[in-house]
């Protein structure tokens, strides 16, 4: 009997000690911007990336452009076709999730920074941050020509919380 109640007890703490696993969302996705999207009815941001904001513009040799708008296009394009899987880390970001996206198997905050349409952010992953220095030496999309941080970009238009 001592055994059953020490083997009980041990499992419990087990269950009850061990982290919990992460919540997986599957699902068609619905692009927000440039960083997030919905899959599944929840709204969530890509962890360890920023984007630049619906209607931010950046500046590019002869022409100013809708960075935001076009961020929001590369992040369509990553996903469009396939189902999207998200893995939730805890936490949120002005009400939405944080999260690693993956369509077709690729990190889509990988392949956003890659591209030059994201910038890793601190504490992101050392493969986001090899992306974007890959994408700043390419001179791809932000990188071509001049634009602000998004964080900054949203500060300046009192959007913080967006």
């Amino acid at each position: 009997m001592r055994q059953l109640a020490l083997s009980l007890g041990l499992a419990a703490f087990t269950l009850v000690g061990a982290p919990a696993s992460a919540e997986t969302i599957t699902g068609a996705s619905r692009i927000i911007d440039g960083d997030s999207l919905e899959v599944a009815g929840r709204k969530i941001d890509l962890l360890g990336v920023d984007a630049p904001e619906l209607g931010q513009t950046c500046k590019w040799p002869k022409k100013e452009i809708n960075c935001g708008l076009i961020a929001k296009s590369a992040l369509m394009d990553l996903t469009a076709g396939v189902s999207v899987v998200c893995e939730l880390a805890a936490g949120d970001r002005g009400g939405n999730a944080l999260g690693v996206c993956r369509a077709a198997g690729y990190d889509l905050a990988e392949g956003m920074t890659h591209t030059g349409w994201a910038v890793a952010i601190d504490g992101a992953p050392q493969r986001y941050k090899t992306a974007m220095a890959g994408a700043q030496e390419a001179r791809r999309a932000l990188w071509h020509g001049q634009f602000t941080l998004p964080w900054i970009w949203r500060a300046q238009e009192g959007e913080a919380g967006q």
